[in-house]
């Protein structure tokens, strides 16, 4: 056992704010009387009469509002090496706890008292920390089953153990440990989020995250998937842009851009909104550039409109979304480019043909690249 301490009681009587400072101990502030405004880090705390904070050796903590109205709380600054559970505590029973740390202050100010006697009552001000835990852990039933709901809320967010410390009130490192070993949640923390994630995306319709529908599904089918995946994203940057500001920044006489906007007319199934400027936006961009793209839309009078001038390779794919209420029905799709779509094409070698499939083996005019294209496109789709 290993304790250190030192304790007052703090008073004030006109216009005060707490001080900025970084320590080398845990202190536990707990309010007698008024209103103690105080952050640590970035997260502030508004603390009340009888309520109880945990503030955390070397980190910044300082007042973030002055208070006009007397103040009083004790103050308890302690190194240990055991964890601390609890970052703060904001219900009415405190009793135990307060009457400790009256009778320890009693104890270092006085001389009658054994050296060890500090020590003891310091060690039981930490035991009531833990009381304080358990009380709270009881009276929330499962604190990791709250956990895992949070998580499940804001699987999208970027989700840490100091963001949930943060949010229940507790110490990121009890967080860790308290999580390990009631859902045995450790380093592999982030495959776990990532397979919710997943569960998420193929459980949902059209990979929404909002409705559920579905059959049931064995995740494990897809670890092939996710091995291939690994493989081809292994140098690929991603990044999370405005189009025209990432078109415009790659842009060169040798670049290649895909894009493949939110389709005409269901813009609204997407959580960021594009409307009619931006697909004109689009279109804007893409005329002026110095290097190639390709465009996939859904085949519409206003996209063809939009798009005239260019080079236009239109095709159908079944639906997948509608074959259980409507089978066989496909979809009408166009590919916009600001090259010749059929240069690939042209460039392999004729092949000589008995039967004149694609017309006059010496005459280009007479093949049909567009025919030849579809088949490759259904081939493509056939060896998937």
């Amino acid at each position: 056992m290993n304790i250190s301490l030192m304790i007052g009681e703090f008073h004030s009587s006109g216009e005060w704010i707490h001080p900025k400072r970084i320590i080398n101990s845990f202190e536990i502030i707990l309010v007698l009387e008024g209103t103690v405004y105080i952050a640590e880090e970035a997260r502030e705390y508004t603390l009340q009469k009888n309520q109880l904070l945990v503030l955390e050796p070397y980190k910044e903590h300082y007042g973030y509002k002055k208070t006009s109205k007397p103040v009083s709380f004790y103050w308890f600054h302690f190194s240990t090496d055991f964890e601390v559970p609890l970052k703060s505590y904001t219900k009415a029973d405190i009793y135990e706890i307060k009457q400790l740390l009256k009778k320890l202050l009693h104890i270092t100010n006085s001389s009658g008292y054994s050296p060890y006697a500090a020590d003891s009552a310091g060690f039981l001000v930490y035991e009531e920390l833990k009381q304080l835990s358990l009380e709270e852990k009881s009276s929330n039933q499962a604190l990791a089953v709250q956990i895992e709901e949070y998580i499940r809320n804001n699987i999208k967010s970027d989700i840490t153990i100091s963001n949930i410390a943060r949010h229940f009130g507790y110490n990121p490192d009890y967080i860790g440990k308290y999580f390990k070993k009631s859902r045995s949640i450790t380093e592999d923390y982030d495959v776990r989020r990532a397979a919710m994630f997943l569960k998420l995306l193929r459980f949902s319709y059209s990979s929404s995250g909002k409705s559920y529908a579905s059959q049931p599904f064995d995740l494990r089918k897809l670890f092939g998937l996710i091995s291939e995946l690994q493989t081809r994203m292994a140098n690929v940057i991603v990044e999370n842009q405005d189009f025209e500001t990432l078109i415009k920044h790659y842009d060169r006489p040798d670049a290649f851009f895909y894009a493949d906007p939110p389709y005409f007319s269901t813009e609204d199934m997407y959580e960021v909104g594009f409307g009619w400027d931006d697909h004109v936006r689009l279109r804007d961009t893409l005329k002026n550039i110095k290097g190639k793209f390709l465009l996939s839309y859904n085949d519409c009078p206003e996209i063809r409109e939009l798009y005239e001038g260019f080079s236009l390779f239109d095709f159908s794919r079944t639906h997948s979304m509608a074959q259980r209420y409507e089978a066989g029905k496909e979809f009408k799709e166009l590919l916009i480019g600001n090259y010749d779509l059929y240069e690939r094409e042209r460039a392999k070698p004729a092949q000589l043909t008995l039967f004149n499939v694609y017309g006059d083996a010496f005459d280009d005019e007479c093949y049909d690249y567009e025919k030849i294209l579809k088949e490759c496109i259904i081939q493509c789709k056939i060896r998937r």
